[in-house]
């Protein structure tokens, strides 16, 4: 093959571009002394993660947002979301393309609560 056709035939990396957003988000957590999990509840989007310790709760919340995120622009739904909640892109979005990936850049706040205040999250 020449390398013209080498060029041709290579997959083309996927593009990844960072969304940072400006929105107020507050998680819910605690640890679960039944389970020994992390338990965290975001009430405004109705998600709710736990983890075997609270460094994965934390990943698992962030990873549930950008699949969230990246749901909604996927079906063009994403800038009705950000304006029915207050919230504000800082970067452009970009254009959809099957070959994008997107990453979210959400502020995320915490608050530990008792664990009784999230018992419905509970997995029995």
């Amino acid at each position: 093959y020449s390398r013209r056709e080498m060029r041709l035939r290579m997959p083309k990396p996927n593009f990844r571009a960072v969304v940072s957003l400006e929105g107020q988000l507050t998680w819910k957590y605690c640890h679960d002394p039944k389970t020994h999990k992390w338990v965290a509840i975001c009430e405004p989007f109705r998600i709710t993660v736990q983890a075997n310790s609270f460094p994965e709760l934390r990943e698992s919340m962030s990873e549930s947002i950008d699949a969230m995120l990246t749901e909604l622009w996927s079906t063009g739904d994403l800038e009705r979301f950000l304006e029915e909640h207050g919230w504000a892109s800082m970067t452009p979005l970009p254009e959809k393309s099957r070959r994008s990936r997107l990453s979210f850049d959400v502020p995320l706040r915490t608050r530990r609560v008792n664990a009784r205040d999230l018992e419905e999250a509970f997995c029995q």
